[in-house]
C-alpha cells in the first residue's frame, strides 16, 4: 500500500512537473492533492508517522549520549595526566593549560 501511495504520489508529481496540460489541469491537481492531505485517514497517518519518527528520535538521541558519555569518560581516562606525566589531583582535565605546564597541584 506504502509503495502503491509513493508511486501514484511520483506519478502526479512527474505530470505537474513535466505536463503541458496548463494551468486548469494544474488547480485540479492541486485540490486534489490538497484534498488527499485533509483527508481524515491520510492525516492520522501522518501523524502516527510523526509520532513514531519522534519516539524513534529520542531513542536514537539516547543511544548517541551514552556512547559519547563512554567515549568522553574513556578520553578523561587517557589524559589524567600532563605531557610531563605530572597526575592531576582533581581529575579534571585542564584543557586551558599548554600541554608541557607543570600543574599546580602536583603529587609528591
Amino acid at each position: 500500500m506504502r509503495n502503491r501511495l509513493a508511486f501514484i504520489a511520483g506519478l502526479a508529481i512527474g505530470f505537474v512537473l513535466g505536463a503541458r496540460a496548463g494551468r486548469e489541469r494544474y488547480e485540479q491537481l492541486q485540490k486534489l492533492a490538497r484534498r488527499a492531505a485533509e483527508h481524515p485517514a491520510v492525516r492520522n497517518t501522518a501523524d502516527a508517522v510523526q509520532a513514531h519518527a519522534t519516539e524513534y528520535a529520542k531513542v536514537a538521541r539516547d543511544k548517541l549520549m551514552d556512547r559519547a558519555d563512554m567515549a568522553r569518560s574513556k578520553v578523561n581516562g587517557f589524559r589524567s595526566s600532563d605531557a610531563n606525566g605530572h597526575v592531576y589531583t582533581d581529575g579534571d582535565v585542564d584543557y586551558d593549560r599548554p600541554a608541557g605546564t607543570p600543574s599546580e597541584q602536583q603529587e609528591p
